[in-house]
């Protein structure tokens, strides 16, 4: 007999009137693809609660998308040691550099990544200027690009794009608030045209050796190859490398498969590394997980963190950065408007929570309703946990369902091309089910877990399900 955990979260939060409820249900976490309905049994946890930052911003909240202005491929810098202020830089142009002093409203800082007149550094070709990184490698803040440059190399590609590849510029500067970033070399950090050029660039220093890094993405789809992501350690400056590249993740050659705007993270012992896939102009467009003990790999156990939502306001969620605030993970990362494409990529800022020993960026998909801000006091959630037993279904996909006081079955809250490629999803207090319904999640409702085999729920013979259960309501009466 197999045995799997199913782990169900969620944030109720009611933010117009600053009273917070933690309803136990919301995210759940498949350990097995296995699923039985019988002998369920429910544990609540205690709620997790960070403590007090700045008072400010206790109940400061937002909504996606943080501008209407286009903002690809954001890179975004939290400066948490000197000057205590974000900074943001997006794709296109100089790479000017934004500030902040919550994350959510950015001015101006009057400064850009590439200074020169013509906006490209000293080998760069006129065309594409995308993909920033910023950060710091000891006391110098650091931006990275990528920006195209003439090759004698010819390979047919896609989009016309002969004898110009993309490579990997890199500025820098001691005071990001008062001196202009400097290039310091006359040619790439990186390029290699033979692979069809070097693109994404993203800057990681270990916590555990301060030993800064630089990932980057052979832009090797261009040229009809499978496509990867390398790690590379950096000089004490980020201005140059100590040793060669590693492969960490492969990818396939076709859009569905390619892979591309790295991001790492280490929590609790793993190197966490955020990967998107797809093309970003497609709504299948996503963002993948996989971990690893050892920084240089084999990363293992690909998981979807998030996607568009079917019916969602937001499209094609992807190529990001994270930034930690207050022990807290944020990613902030570029989606198309369903409805106001022609806007371009809008910034967007999700948290990244943490269940099992994976990471969710907000609940699967991209957040649609109010938000706290990075710095507001309090961020809390209950976890209830479910057993069960396989039933014997064969390839099983999942459903999510409430019932509503009525009778109606409202669901799937979340649906199970979701959840065949995840094991750790949370609600935040709302239902939304595949007709774009709401219901907020209450203990005047139900709810059950459905199975199917092959995922063919429309055949009652292949389809198990759990019987309806009450939520289970814990009011935290948390007022401001």
């Amino acid at each position: 007999m197999v045995v799997g955990s199913f782990c169900i979260y969620v944030l109720g939060e009611d933010v117009g009137s600053k009273k917070l409820f933690v309803y136990g249900l919301g995210s759940f976490s498949l350990v097995l693809l296995l699923l039985a309905f019988q002998n369920f049994s429910t544990v609540q946890s205690p709620a997790a609660q960070v403590g007090p930052n700045r008072p400010e911003y206790n109940n400061a909240t937002y909504q996606n998308p943080l501008s209407t202005q286009s903002c690809a491929d954001p890179a975004v810098f939290y400066d948490s040691e000197k000057t205590k202020k974000f900074y943001l830089a997006c794709s296109g142009g100089r790479f000017p550099i934004r500030v902040s002093d919550d994350a959510i409203t950015w001015k101006p800082l009057g400064k850009s990544i590439v200074t020169s007149a013509s906006g490209l550094a000293t080998w760069a070709e006129t065309g594409r200027s995308w993909a920033p990184a910023l950060g710091k490698v000891g006391d110098h803040y650091v931006g990275y690009y990528t920006q195209n440059i003439l090759s004698d190399v010819y390979n047919n590609s896609y989009s016309g794009r002969t004898n110009l590849w993309g490579a990997i510029g890199v500025s820098s500067s001691t005071d990001i608030e008062r001196e202009n970033f400097k290039e310091p070399l006359t040619v790439p950090i990186v390029r290699d045209d033979v692979a069809g050029g070097i693109i994404d660039p993203s800057l990681f220093v270990d916590p555990v050796s301060g030993q800064p890094y630089l990932l980057y993405k052979p832009d090797s789809n261009g040229i009809f190859k499978n496509t990867s992501i390398l790690i590379r350690p950096l000089g004490p400056k980020g201005l140059g490398f100590t040793g060669p590249g590693t492969v960490i993740q492969r990818g396939g050659s076709q859009i569905e498969s390619l892979i591309e705007g790295p991001e790492m993270i280490m929590r609790n012992g793993y190197y966490y590394l955020f990967f998107s896939s797809g093309s970003w102009a497609q709504t299948s467009y996503r963002v993948y997980v996989v971990r690893s003990k050892n920084i240089l790999g084999p990363y293992e156990g690909k998981r979807l963190v998030l996607s568009g939502r079917v019916g969602g306001k937001f499209e094609a969620p992807g190529h990001g950065s994270i930034m930690t605030v207050n022990q807290k993970d944020y990613y902030v990362y570029h989606a198309w408007d369903r409805d106001r494409r022609a806007l371009g990529r809008l910034p967007m800022l999700d948290r990244i929570f943490w269940f099992d020993g994976w990471p969710i960026i907000n609940n699967g998909h991209p957040s649609e309703g109010a938000q706290y801000t990075p710095l507001a006091d309090f961020q809390r959630y209950h976890k209830v946990v479910i057993s069960w037993k396989n039933p014997g279904l064969e390839k099983p996909l999942y459903s999510f369902d409430i019932k509503l006081p009525s009778g109606e079955i409202l669901g799937p809250c979340i649906s199970a091309g979701v959840i065949k490629e995840t094991t750790s999803l949370q609600f935040r207090g709302t239902c939304t089910s595949l007709e774009n319904r709401k219901v907020g999640l209450t203990n005047r409702l139900q709810y059950r877990i459905c199975g199917a085999s092959g995922g063919r729920f429309k055949e009652p013979a292949k389809v198990k399900c759990s019987p309806f259960q009450n939520i289970k309501t814990t009011e935290l009466g948390v007022y401001w």
